[in-house]
């Protein structure tokens, strides 16, 4: 759990730090280089927890059910349960957005299932077979 000063900022400030924070990482990953970059803002364990969340909403997005999405990555129940309560509640329109791009979702699926297999081969010839169904393979 990452911890900050209890002193808090300035709103103002605290707004202008979290913009110049965006507008470095999409520039830097217009050229190649946000990945880089986030691993040296971010622990290993930020970078986990923070793509643990992403492939959540994801899956959530698709309709998996919680259970399944706990069991493959690793996420307490009560965290998966969460986030499907903000999904439904609106709170992500931009990662709604951007899984709504057909090519974006298919990407982040291949990368995901590299991520689940930590890198070992496909193991079995229906392993995936309900990743392949959701998107009528």
């Amino acid at each position: 759990m990452p911890h900050i000063s209890k002193d808090k900022l300035i709103k103002k400030d605290s707004e202008e730090i979290y913009t110049t924070l965006v507008e470095v990482l999409l520039s830097s990953a217009k050229k190649g280089e946000g990945r880089n970059i986030l691993s040296e803002l971010l622990t290993e364990t930020e970078q986990v927890m923070l793509a643990k969340r992403c492939a959540a909403i994801a899956l959530i997005a698709e309709g998996i059910p919680l259970y399944r999405i706990w069991n493959m990555l690793k996420l307490s129940s009560s965290t998966v349960r969460r986030l499907y309560l903000q999904y439904d509640q609106g709170i992500y329109p931009n990662l709604e957005k951007y899984f709504s791009n057909k090519k974006k979702r298919i990407d982040f699926w291949k990368a995901l299932e590299i991520i689940l297999r930590g890198g070992l081969p496909e193991q079995g010839k229906n392993r995936w077979k309900w990743l392949d169904d959701i998107y009528g393979k």
